[in-house]
């Protein structure tokens, strides 16, 4: 009876020895792994993203360079994902690469999208009953958005010059005096810029004024 206690003892971990480990979040006994707990499923060990040291999460700071362990953005006690140093060196040196990788994979999604949106403006997708090794099968949504735009383009552009007819024909005399007032005001700038650039050129000479010239000024 004494040895089926110790072993019921041993299996539910209420035997503490000098080398048992404990979680650092809910401080129950490690009983399967000392990496992971069994109770709350956290992770008990950290890779510094500074030095990559890893140490215990009981630490909150680094014991090699001192940078401060994150903390984990997850509360409802269920660890991450664990992945292997070798993973994570892996993600940290290629992390541009596939940071790259997903943006061109968004933008091909997006751009899918409003080709398809624009084609569909221009009569309905493979009209001519292209086949899916022909070239046309795949060109002919490029085709149909841009036939799309450019009508598109073409509507902005006679919208935009029928405006300006009808504005400068029903306001014609104040037309004019708007452009006589544009056509003044570009003359004084000219005049004000030769003014300018020939102050800085006299100042960038060297030549400094007189005694009475800055008594004058």
């Amino acid at each position: 009876m004494a040895e089926e206690k110790v072993a019921l003892e041993r299996l539910d971990g209420s035997e503490q020895g000098p080398d048992a480990r404990y979680c650092y979040r809910c401080r129950s006994l490690l009983k399967h792994s000392t990496e992971w707990c069994g109770t709350c499923g956290a992770d008990q060990f950290y890779r510094c993203r500074s030095c990559g040291h890893v140490f215990s999460k009981a630490v909150h700071r680094c014991p090699e360079c001192g940078a401060r362990r994150r903390r984990s953005s997850h509360r409802s006690g269920i660890s991450r994902v664990g992945t292997s140093p070798a993973t994570l060196d892996w993600l940290n040196r290629h992390r541009h690469m596939l940071f790259y990788v997903a943006a061109g994979v968004t933008g091909g999604i997006l751009l899918g999208a409003i080709i398809k949106a624009l084609a569909s403006h221009s009569g309905p997708a493979n009209e001519q009953g292209y086949s899916l090794t022909s070239i046309m099968y795949w060109l002919d949504p490029f085709i149909r958005a841009a036939r799309t735009v450019w009508h598109l383009i073409s509507e902005a552009v006679s919208a935009v010059f029928r405006w300006t007819r009808d504005l400068i024909l029903n306001n014609f005399k104040t037309t004019v005096l708007a452009f006589l007032g544009g056509l003044a005001g570009f003359v004084v700038a000219m005049r004000d810029k030769r003014r300018r650039h020939r102050r800085r050129k006299h100042r960038d000479g060297g030549e400094a004024p007189t005694e009475d010239t800055g008594t004058k000024a």
